[in-house]
């Protein structure tokens, strides 16, 4: 094949090559003349191509950016990578290369990030939307409660600490538009409700004891 070949011509090949297939007779390719043509045209740069991990299927780089993604969403908005490469059948090393694709599609000509639907955190996939709820859960719980410390934060969502520090702790204010409406003291978090509560008691306390 010349390095004239348009992928006009590939696709012409690859209906023909489908119509040999579909037709009964001693035409049709083996299943190992398939694996061996699909191999030289990977091996020429004419497709490319990503094998799973049974060597039974193949498919495209851009299809696997969309099933990294579909998976994602399906899983809730949030999964681990190991289990998108246990999930889709491809080696870890595909799909993390699929991930940086996904996250260079928001990313514009001139190198500035604009703001991505998907995160990769801690060895996870993590859809914007994920995050956008659970602080919207975890001010709930605020609000329910009045505080509750880091750590029950972390244990409660089983969120690592590079979630915690880069996606859930900036949103924490206590004014809009903080999406977490709540004060930070040392490793607890108090809505600004609770505090005021804490301090009347302390007042009526001191009250109390200078009569």
């Amino acid at each position: 094949m010349t390095t004239s070949t348009t992928w006009a011509d590939i696709q012409r090949l690859a209906a023909d090559l489908q119509r040999v297939q579909l037709a009964e007779g001693s035409k049709r390719l083996s299943e190992a003349n398939c694996v061996e043509v699909v191999t030289m045209l990977m091996s020429m740069g004419l497709v490319q191509l990503v094998i799973t991990t049974d060597g039974k299927e193949y498919v495209t780089r851009k299809h696997l950016v969309t099933e990294c993604a579909n998976e994602c969403l399906a899983a809730g908005g949030r999964i681990s990578l190991t289990e998108l490469a246990s999930q889709l059948n491809v080696d870890l090393d595909h799909v993390q290369t699929a991930i940086n694709q996904l996250l260079n599609q928001h990313r514009t000509d001139d190198g500035i990030s604009a703001a991505a639907e998907f995160v990769v955190c801690a060895g996870e996939l993590v859809h914007r939307e994920f995050i956008n709820d659970l602080c919207v859960r975890i001010n709930s719980r605020l609000e329910e409660h009045g505080q509750m410390s880091l750590l029950q934060l972390t244990k409660q969502w089983e969120l690592s600490t590079e979630m915690l520090n880069f996606h859930i702790l900036p949103e924490i204010g206590d004014r809009p538009p903080a999406r977490i409406c709540a004060v930070r003291f040392e490793e607890n978090l108090c809505t600004p409700r609770y505090i005021a509560a804490l301090r009347k008691k302390i007042n009526a306390i001191l009250v109390a004891i200078t009569k």
